[in-house]
C-alpha cells in the first residue's frame, strides 16, 4: 500500500529518502509485520525494513525524520551551525590552554 504522507529519511551519509510504502501483502499479515519499503531521493529502492527493524534502522542509519525536504534542509543548517559554534569553542579552549602553558 502506498503510504499517503510523504516521510522524508535523511541518512547518516547524508543522502535523502523517503518511506515509499508500506507492505499488507498476506505474508506480512500472517506474519503480523508490515515491512517499510524505502526509496531515496531519486525514487530508487534503497531498503525494506520490518517492522520488529524499524527501532534499529532509524537508530543506525537516519539522522533524522521529516515531512518535508524544507525541514531536512533546516535541520542541516542547523547541524552544520551547532557544528561550527563547537568548533569555535574547541579551538578557543586549545588557544587558552597553549597560551597558559607558555605564560608558565
Amino acid at each position: 500500500m502506498e503510504y499517503d504522507k510523504k516521510l522524508y529519511l535523511l541518512f547518516n551519509d547524508y543522502s535523502i529518502g523517503y518511506i515509499k510504502s508500506i507492505c499488507d501483502c498476506t505474508s506480512c499479515k500472517i506474519r503480523g509485520e508490515a515491512e517499510f519499503f524505502i526509496h531515496t531521493i531519486n525514487g530508487k529502492y534503497k531498503d525494506c525494513v520490518k517492522f520488529n527493524e524499524i527501532n534499529s534502522f532509524f537508530e543506525d542509519e537516519v539522522l533524522t525524520v521529516a515531512e518535508s525536504l524544507e525541514e531536512i534542509i533546516i535541520w542541516i543548517k542547523e547541524f552544520i551551525i551547532n557544528k561550527k559554534d563547537n568548533e569555535i569553542k574547541f579551538i578557543k579552549e586549545i588557544n587558552i590552554l597553549l597560551h597558559n602553558s607558555l605564560i608558565k
